[in-house]
This record gives C-alpha cells, structure tokens and sequence, in this order.
C-alpha cells in the first residue's frame, strides 16, 4: 500500500508515463488501497472513515447480541459482555480516534451510549454518561 495525501497520490496516478510495479524475487506485488492492520482499518490517505464504518458494523452486531442475550444471562454477565466485546473497540484505540471527525465520533458514542443502555436495562432517554460510569467506563 502507498501511503500520501490526497494531492500526491492523485499526482502520481495522473502521471501517465510512470507505472508503479513492485517485486519481491522477480514476483509482483498487488498494491492495495486499504487494509487491516492490527484490527485497524487503514487506508492509502490515513482517513479513518473505513474504520469508523467497520466498528460501526461490528459495534451493531454486539448491540444486537446484547439485546438477544439480555433475557437469558444475569446482570453480571451482560456487564462482562459488554466489557469484552464493545468496550475494547473503542478504548483501545482511542489513540487513532483524535485524528477522527467529531460526526463519525458522535456515531459510535452513540453506539456506546446504547449499549450502556442495555447493559443497565435503563430507558432510552436516561443519561448515558451516568450509567457510563455506573458501569465504570469512560465515554471515548
């Protein structure tokens, strides 16, 4: 994968008398504009919008789990669901998220106020921040 901004990376593809090619023991190499890396989606202009969806999808699919199961487990053990599947994708990479949009932040809070909201089998309209730390959890 070529990493650049947008301006070089355009730069180099409207250079038409240069074609990249990249070989390993006479054996070339596909050039990717986005990959996985270590659980972070990555792409050529270091946007974190492909991130941002990809943990929308999998933080929805958590939701969903932690809906189904809320009826059949104890209270203890819907908190330590959401401590081991929705709270590491966030504060794990929390690092990544300052270089994020405030709209794609906004997005998974609200993912993550949700799933407080589950958790603690509290109305839609109570303060997410409360049971956040209720649950002893920061908001990211």
């Amino acid at each position: 994968m070529i990493i650049g901004s947008a301006q070089k990376l355009r730069q180099m593809n409207n250079t038409s008398d240069i074609t990249l090619c990249f070989q390993v023991n006479r054996n070339e190499i596909d050039i990717f504009h986005e990959t996985k890396y270590l659980g972070v989606v990555l792409d050529e202009k270091l946007r974190w919008s492909n991130q941002a969806r990809f943990l929308r999808k999998k933080m929805s699919q958590a939701l969903g789990l932690l809906k189904y199961t809320k009826q059949f487990v104890h209270d203890s053990t819907l908190r330590n669901m959401y401590s081991s599947i929705i709270d590491p994708n966030l504060s794990h990479r929390c690092s990544v998220w300052r270089c994020c949009s405030d709209t794609r932040l906004n997005t998974l809070q609200k993912l993550q106020n949700r799933a407080a909201k589950i958790v603690m089998n509290s109305p839609l309209d109570s303060s997410a921040a409360l049971l956040l730390q209720r649950l002893g959890l920061l908001a990211c």
